[in-house]
């Protein structure tokens, strides 16, 4: 890989890096999760890694709510296709 490229998988595949960096080279990441408008919350006994359930419930989200929240912006609305 280059400087500029851009890998995209899903975040429910197993991955991972060698973490075979030569000694005078930085780790640089960008990481973005982006969620369908159809996705609610759900709290599992076994957690999240990484766990943000302390912050989801702090701005009020539950189990069962959208996600849509200024910890979770809505960053674009596909406008309904006319009919």
């Amino acid at each position: 890989m280059e400087p500029g490229d851009v890998v995209v998988f899903n975040g429910r595949m197993v991955h991972g890096g060698s973490g075979n960096l030569a000694p005078d080279r930085d780790l640089k990441v960008f990481n973005t999760q982006w969620l369908g408008d159809d996705v609610r919350v759900l709290f599992r006994p076994e957690g999240m890694s990484p766990d943000h359930s302390a912050a989801m419930t702090e701005v009020g989200l539950s189990s069962g709510d959208r996600i849509g929240t200024d910890l979770y912006p809505q960053l674009w609305r596909r406008e309904p296709i006319p009919a």
